[in-house]
C-alpha cells in the first residue's frame, strides 16, 4: 500500500470516525436528553404518585373522621338515651318518695292525733280516777272520824249496845235506844 493510499485511507477512516463521533455524541446527547426527560418524567410521576397518595390519604382521613363522628354520634345518641331512660327512673322514683313522704307525713299526722286524743282521754281518766280516788278517801276520812267519834262516845260511856239488841245512846240522864226497834 502506498502512502497516498494509506492517507486516503486515513482520511476515509478519519472521517468515518468523524461521523461515529458526531452519532456518538449525537447518541449521548440524546441519550442524556432521555436520562433527563426519563427523570422529569419520574418526578412527575412520583409528584402525581404523591399528590394522588395525599389525596388518597385525605379522602382516607376525612372517611374515618366521617366514621368516628357517626359512631360517637351514635354513641352520644346512645348514652343520651341511657341519661334520659335514668334520669326518668330517677324522676319516677323521687315521685314516688314524695308520694310515700306525703302518705307518712298524713300518717303520722294521724298517728299523733290519735295519741292526743289517747293522752287526752287517758288524762280525763286518771283525773276522773283522781277525783274518785280523793273523794272515795274524804269519805273514808269522814267514816273514819265517824267511827273515831262512835269510838270517843264508846269510851266516854255515851253509846253501848243494848241488853235487848241494837245501839243504845246516853243522852241526859238516860239510855235511848237508836233505831227504832
Amino acid at each position: 500500500m502506498s502512502t497516498l493510499e494509506l492517507k486516503a485511507l486515513t482520511l476515509q477512516l478519519s472521517t468515518v470516525l468523524d461521523v461515529l463521533e458526531k452519532r456518538i455524541d449525537h447518541a449521548a446527547r440524546q441519550s442524556l436528553q432521555s436520562t433527563q426527560a426519563l427523570d422529569q418524567q419520574s418526578r412527575q410521576s412520583l409528584e402525581t404518585a404523591n399528590t394522588v397518595i395525599r389525596q388518597a390519604l385525605e379522602q382516607f382521613r376525612h372517611g374515618a373522621r366521617q366514621a368516628i363522628e357517626e359512631s360517637v354520634r351514635d354513641a352520644l345518641h346512645e348514652l343520651e338515651r341511657t341519661i334520659q331512660a335514668g334520669t326518668s327512673k330517677i324522676d319516677h322514683a323521687i315521685a314516688q318518695l314524695n308520694q310515700r313522704t306525703h302518705q307518712v307525713g298524713r300518717l303520722n299526722a294521724s298517728l299523733a292525733w290519735k295519741t292526743f286524743i289517747a293522752s287526752a282521754l287517758g288524762s280525763v281518766a286518771v283525773i276522773a280516777v283522781a277525783i274518785y280516788a280523793s273523794w272515795h278517801a274524804h269519805e273514808e276520812i269522814k267514816r273514819s272520824e265517824w267511827v273515831g267519834d262512835i269510838n270517843a262516845a264508846i269510851s266516854a260511856g255515851h253509846l253501848a249496845a243494848c241488853p235487848e239488841g241494837g245501839v243504845c245512846a246516853y243522852v241526859g240522864n238516860k239510855w235511848i235506844r237508836l233505831g227504832g226497834k
